[in-house]
Formats: structure tokens, C-alpha cells, sequence
């Protein structure tokens, strides 16, 4: 009696299980819920990566001392003393979880399979502006004004770095660090550029103050922070009294060119076409805090404003399709009103 009772729940269990089946497959044959169906695999695909980032806290404690320093390779997770993590991220292989350590002043990773330490890139502790004209060893590089790294799918780390030691003053540049020869060797400093690239008519000179980097899915990199710029004859705009925008660049690491991708409606102005519009409304309190795109390419802005004395944080979803000025469609995706 006891047997066919096990039975019957088990076949109950399967025939649900088929109904559950038997529905998802109906879900991806109909075309018409080919946008449902595509949200579902984006939930799954966000839910997995905020499980891959909660794991992030429990595989290291961070602390205080010299320990975070001196850990050498190897050294298992519960034992090492962290100074604090920024720019983690997984590597292209996703086998390694790859963080700056903001107090070392290194780059380490923690490997998912063994949960060890390795201390991969700097020497720890040091600030020492280097030129990096010609290759650095990573044991000889210095990263204490590091803003911000990301990966290639080559597995090279691209890093953005601020190469004045005055942070208010910033003159941004992008190493390349190869894993391969462990050597770091710089790219181009961004603020150079305004001699070519964002130099239009002989009329304007930028300076930027970038914040981040991230890897797109066709290839080239997106930084995004300010830029001031000013004329350098008489006219509006002067270095005394500069416009000011926010900004997404564009570098190729194939040309080491770099070109704007995002700007607000100001820059239009100056002869820049920029394909994302940003802070439309050229609001004082505007900020880009961040930038992600997802597996199909599909660029995402994290921002924050201040609309009717309340503070706004919106999630935005940009493109694929264009505006009638040839501008990318953007979407908010997520939106709150919050006193952060």
C-alpha cells in the first residue's frame, strides 16, 4: 500500500514536471512570446550574476594591518585580509575572480575552483607615478592612482589610470597589461588627444576626468566620466568659466583611437555627434555612475538625478533602435525614487 502511494506521488511529480516542460517548449516555439521568452533568460542571467556576486563576499574578509599586503600566493581565502575590493570582475575563462585591492594598491585574484589568493599585478603599496613608455614588469608597476581595469576577451587588462597625483586634476591614460608577458606598457593618455581627435575647427580644447571602463561586446572599450572644454580664441566657454559634460568615449585598442559615443546636447553644438544623449535636460545634478552591456551587446546606464527635490536612480536600456536625429533609443529600465 505504503509502494503504490510512493508511486502515485512520483507520477504526479513527473506529469507536473512535463506540464512545466511542455509549456516552456510552447513558449519558444511562439513567436509572439519571443520577448517574454527573452526577459526570462535575462532574469536567469541576472539572477546568476548576483549569485556570483554574493559569493564575492564570502570568499575573503577584508581588514586592517599588514596582512592584506603580505599575502603570499596561494594563501587561502579565510586567511586572507583584504584592504578592499574595487573593479571586480571574472575574468574571460570565468575560472578567476580578479578585484583591485583599494589599500594594497594591487591587482589579485581569487580562483573559483581552490577559493586561493594570488597577488597578480603591482607592487604593493607604492604610488609612484611610472611612464610605462616602455614595458613594465608587473612586479615593478605601480597602480596607486588606478581609477578602474577591465578585461578583453583576449584576457589582456586594459587599465584606466589618472597619471597626475592630483585627483582633482586629472590626466587619464590606458595601460595595457599583458598576462601572457607579464608586462604593463601605457596606451595613449586621453587628455592628449585634443590636439587631433577632439580638437574641431581649431575652435575648442577638451580635458577629461573619467571615472570607468568597460569592455563592449563588439570589440572596443567605453570610458565614461566629464569632460570641461573651452575656446581658445575669444567667445564663449573660456578655461576661467568652461562648459562641462557628461561623457562616454570610445577607444579602439586595434587604432588607439578614441572617439565620443556619448555626450549631452551641448556638444552637438560643437560640431560633436555623439550616438547616446545623456542628462537631455542638462540638469546640475546629473551623474553617470555607471555603464554594463549585456551578452547581445546591448548598452546599459546607471544614473542619478535630482528631478523635483527628489533624487532619481534610473537603469537605463540603450538601443538598438535609432531616433529620427540618428541617435540611440533609450529605455528606463529600472527606476526609483530614493534619498541615496
Amino acid at each position: 500500500m505504503k509502494n503504490n502511494k510512493v508511486k502515485k506521488n512520483l507520477s504526479r511529480k513527473i506529469f507536473i514536471l512535463l506540464i512545466i516542460f511542455w509549456h516552456l517548449i510552447s513558449q519558444l516555439s511562439d513567436p509572439l512570446a519571443s520577448k517574454a521568452n527573452d526577459q526570462i533568460k535575462e532574469d536567469i542571467h541576472l539572477l546568476d550574476r548576483s549569485i556570483s556576486s554574493s559569493k564575492i563576499g564570502l570568499f575573503a574578509k577584508t581588514g586592517y594591518g599588514e596582512h592584506y599586503t603580505l599575502y603570499p600566493d596561494g594563501l587561502e581565502k579565510e586567511d586572507a585580509f583584504i584592504g578592499g575590493f574595487k573593479s571586480t570582475q571574472l575574468d574571460p575563462a570565468e575560472e578567476n575572480i580578479y578585484f583591485y585591492d583599494s589599500s594594497g594598491k594591487v591587482i589579485s585574484k581569487i580562483n573559483i575552483n581552490n577559493g586561493n589568493v594570488y597577488k597578480v599585478l603591482g607592487k604593493p603599496k607604492s604610488t609612484t607615478n611610472i611612464g610605462y613608455t616602455s614595458p613594465v614588469n608587473f612586479d615593478s608597476a605601480s597602480l596607486g592612482n588606478l581609477i578602474d581595469f577591465s578585461f578583453d576577451k583576449f584576457g589582456n587588462i586594459f587599465i584606466l589610470d589618472n597619471y597626475s597625483s592630483d585627483p582633482n586634476n586629472q590626466n587619464p591614460r590606458i595601460l595595457k597589461a599583458s598576462l601572457k608577458e607579464s608586462a604593463i606598457k601605457e596606451v595613449l593618455r586621453i587628455n592628449d588627444l585634443y590636439k587631433s581627435a577632439f580638437k574641431h575647427g581649431n575652435s575648442y580644447d577638451f580635458s577629461f576626468r573619467l571615472d570607468g571602463i568597460s569592455y563592449g561586446f563588439d570589440d572596443l572599450f567605453y570610458l565614461y566620466g566629464k569632460c570641461n572644454y573651452a575656446r581658445n580664441g575669444y567667445g564663449v566657454y573660456h578655461w576661467d568659466s568652461p562648459g562641462e559634460s557628461v561623457v562616454i568615449l570610445r577607444f579602439n585598442p586595434l587604432t588607439n583611437s578614441v572617439e565620443f559615443f556619448g555626450s549631452s546636447p551641448d556638444l552637438k553644438k560643437l560640431g560633436i555627434n555623439p550616438k547616446v544623449i545623456l542628462n537631455p535636460n542638462n540638469s546640475q545634478y546629473f551623474i553617470l555612475k555607471g555603464i554594463a552591456f549585456d551578452k547581445s551587446g546591448i548598452l546599459y546606464l546607471s544614473t542619478r538625478d535630482n528631478i523635483n527635490s527628489s533624487w532619481r536612480q534610473e537603469l537605463t536600456k540603450v538601443g538598438p533602435g535609432l531616433n529620427p536625429d540618428g541617435t540611440l533609443v533609450q529605455e528606463a529600465f529600472v527606476s526609483s525614487l530614493n534619498n541615496i
